[in-house]
């Protein structure tokens, strides 16, 4: 296996570190219908690379010509972009791939625009580019799910002045202080609070955001000694100019209108402050021939910029703070400066953007506004649709409610027109556990949001549980009025005590 006499690479047994990367010179990739199903196996002694330095020594070694690197990236598109062949078969000792990286793709939607968020990088791949990194463990090699859902919340900080929230990105317990973005986030707020933009006497404030992953088609089963792993629910992404075996997944984060959005990366203490560019998720897609792509919005230090700006800020301020900020080499500096195409989309966005927008069907926005909306998790349908049925009649209110035999991406906008008509939401469970799933906990964050930032004043979180004890329901949910009974036998004694607070008067009846 080509690897460099370098202290950079050591076998895996010894490479434990905060940036970790296998190198394979083998492994299988092949079609199964719709879905790529990647093979990959390694051992403790298999070489792996433990710092980004050695991923440019590796990059220098191996690419002594271009020919091997455009065949294997030209079979590679064959198979997981343009879907016409079925197979690739790596083996070659002459050459490596790194396993593994991980990265998020954020779809924000602000107010009532969705935008896919990118963030900019002036190192190779210069351009835009999705929230992702190295595994940063041996436990992140056998999941890198768990490393794509780390890098998201290590990058993307999200803000909000006017409620001194911070919309932090991870469920429940938010982890150790000690986590790179608390750190970025106390470096964020002390420099908006010396431009006047916080307020100087206020804390941070930690609101749980309104997030919703979609799973891709791809599966990767790893191979590690006697042990197997199958990761499902990714796109694979695989780029031989950077030699980089990458697992994706797309992200939809709903936030107030005043959120800033933040890079939160950080390098030697200090942050990066890399522009973050929103482009409107109904734009075309990405040409394979385009090479410009320019924001419709983009952050830079806590200020907000048009497309027209943000060419004029990408000029010579951008260049004086990178040299300022003493992050870069005065070689990385130079390399980008003569970058032909410093607004291009790097390899991995490109070709996630390509696949992720086949999967999305040409949907228009719900247009009929809802006053009710009813939140419930799969396994319970059927008792959403008695509480749909039972408002319905009872109050004549137009309800909302998602049908099941639509599929996550038919129905996204739909939801959210509704939730952003709606001035009322009643969630609904028989157990825990369906109350928690991806998309009744999108939905009731999304509202608990417009609740909280002023959107919706006058809206109401009601929520109407089966055996379920209500000091056990998430926090967003435990706030409001919370209608429970044991069994389905009581059903119609909790709906009659719930319709007052649906009417908005709980003296008065409907």
């Amino acid at each position: 296996m080509p690897i460099p006499d370098s202290a950079s690479f050591r076998p895996l047994r010894l490479a434990e570190n905060h940036f970790l990367e296998v190198l394979l010179s083998k492994f299988d990739l092949y079609r199964e219908g719709k879905r790529a199903h990647l093979e990959v196996s390694f051992d403790s002694e298999t070489p792996a690379c433990w710092n980004r330095s050695g991923r440019e020594e590796l990059r220098d070694f191996l690419f002594q010509s271009r020919e091997k690197v455009d065949r294997y990236q030209e079979t590679l598109d064959d198979v997981l972009v343009r879907e016409c062949r079925d197979e690739f078969v790596l083996d070659d000792p002459d050459f490596v791939f790194r396993w593994a990286s991980a990265g998020a793709l954020p779809i924000i939607r602000l107010g009532s625009e969705e935008y896919y968020c990118l963030f900019y990088r002036e190192i190779f791949p210069i351009g835009w580019n999705i929230a992702n990194g190295a595994c940063d463990s041996s436990a992140e090699l056998l999941d890198p799910l768990h490393t794509l859902e780390r890098e998201l919340c290590e990058e993307l900080i999200l803000l909000d002045p006017r409620t001194s929230d911070w919309c932090v990105l991870e469920r429940g317990d938010q982890g150790s202080m000690d986590r790179p973005e608390f750190s970025a986030v106390r470096l964020i707020v002390e420099d908006l609070k010396s431009k006047g933009i916080w307020d100087k006497g206020a804390g941070v404030s930690q609101l749980e955001t309104a997030l919703k992953w979609f799973n891709g088609p791809d599966v990767a089963t790893i191979y590690v000694e006697d042990r197997c792993h199958e990761v499902a629910g990714c796109y694979l992404n695989i780029n031989a100019e950077d030699f980089g075996i990458e697992l994706d997944r797309v992200v939809k984060i709903n936030v107030s209108e005043d959120t800033l959005v933040y890079d939160g990366e950080i390098q030697n203490g200090k942050l990066l402050n890399r522009p973050v560019g929103l482009f409107r998720t109904d734009r075309p897609n990405p040409d394979l021939d385009q090479v410009k792509f320019v924001p419709d919005k983009c952050f830079y230090g806590g200020v907000e910029f048009d497309g027209p700006a943000f060419e004029r800020l990408m000029g010579d301020r951008f260049i004086r703070d990178i040299k300022a900020a003493g992050l870069r080499s005065a070689e990385a500096i130079q390399k980008y400066e003569k970058q032909e195409h410093k607004f291009n989309l790097c390899p991995v966005t490109r070709r996630l953007l390509q696949r992720y927008a086949r999967t999305v069907p040409k949907q228009q926005a719900v247009t009929e506004p809802f006053e009710v909306f009813v939140s419930f998790g799969h396994g319970d349908e059927k008792l959403a649709d008695q509480v749909a049925q039972f408002i319905t009649k009872r109050c004549g209110k137009r309800v909302f409610y998602y049908p099941r035999t639509q599929t996550d991406h038919d129905f996204s906008r739909a939801i959210d027109s509704a939730l952003e008509s709606a001035q009322c939401i009643v969630a609904v469970g028989s157990r825990l556990e369906h109350l928690t799933g991806r998309w009744p906990e999108y939905e009731y964050r999304t509202f608990n949001v417009d609740v909280h930032s002023g959107k919706k004043p006058n809206g109401k979180m009601l929520s109407l549980v089966l055996g379920i004890d209500p000091v056990d329901l998430p926090l967003p949910l435990r706030r409001f009025v919370v209608t429970s009974c044991p069994n389905e036998s009581d059903l119609p004694k909790a709906l009659e005590q719930l319709l007052p607070y649906v009417t908005g008067d709980p003296a008065r009846k409907c």
